[in-house]
């Protein structure tokens, strides 16, 4: 098996009277034998529109405390099952002089650009999960709310922490097994591990209060704005 540790941390803040989400995520994969060598050096990770990309970096981390970074990056179109084009991109990487003893490293900085358009957070993957960290931080004038869900989540471990006037939620899991997927059976979203997250409303930087997400007036005219200019 090859082990991950994966971490994102998402800091919220508010900018010209809007939310602005950015995302930092660290993803490390332990080769720990020559089965896990060569087939498995390929990694990717997906961004678009929406959840835009900043900076990025992978290197891996020999046996000998070596480090030896990825140069060659290649984006393309990600190909989904949908009916319906996307704009999503797919970067794939090969980690170099993978063997036994060595440590992949994927860095990545994003921006959502539409907060009410947040991905869910996994905390189990089709690979054993060693350590899996999501933190939050956001203003104390914002409220969050957050829903977990999935067949193991007692396993995931919450904290809160207040500084400098910001509040940051901590969830965390070690040693998630591999998620096997099931013939017939309902989707990802119905039996893995996952936290659901959403801004239910916020102070301006004037501190008017806003209603985000609070209230399912708020969803009907957020999707209005979707449909208003089309005849």
């Amino acid at each position: 098996a090859l082990p991950i540790y994966h971490t994102m941390h998402d800091t919220i803040t508010v900018k010209d009277g809007q939310p602005v989400v950015q995302s930092r995520e660290v993803q490390r994969l332990a080769y720990l034998s020559v089965e896990t060598g060569g087939g498995l050096s390929q990694y990717a990770f997906f961004h678009s529109g929406f959840h835009e990309i900043q900076q990025y970096s992978a290197y891996t981390l020999t046996a000998e405390d070596k480090k030896i970074k990825v140069t060659d990056f290649k984006t393309s179109d990600s190909k989904s099952n949908s009916i319906f084009y996307d704009d999503v991109k797919e970067t794939t990487f090969d980690f170099p002089a993978v063997a036994p003893g060595s440590i992949g490293t994927l860095e990545t900085s994003m921006v959502d650009k539409n907060p009410h358009l947040l991905s869910p957070f996994y905390f189990a993957l089709d690979i054993p999960v060693v350590h899996c960290e999501l933190q939050i931080t956001f203003p104390k004038s914002m409220s969050i709310k957050y829903l977990l869900r999935g067949i193991d989540t007692a396993n995931v471990q919450f904290s809160q922490e207040t500084r400098h006037g910001d509040i940051t939620y901590t969830f965390t899991a070690k040693d998630m097994p591999e998620e096997k997927p099931y013939d017939d059976a309902p989707g990802r979203a119905w039996y893995g591990t996952h936290l659901v997250f959403y801004i239910e409303r916020y102070n301006d930087e004037q501190g008017k209060p806003v209603n985000y997400l609070a209230a399912t007036g708020d969803l009907y005219r957020l999707y209005r704005t979707y449909i208003k200019d089309i005849n």
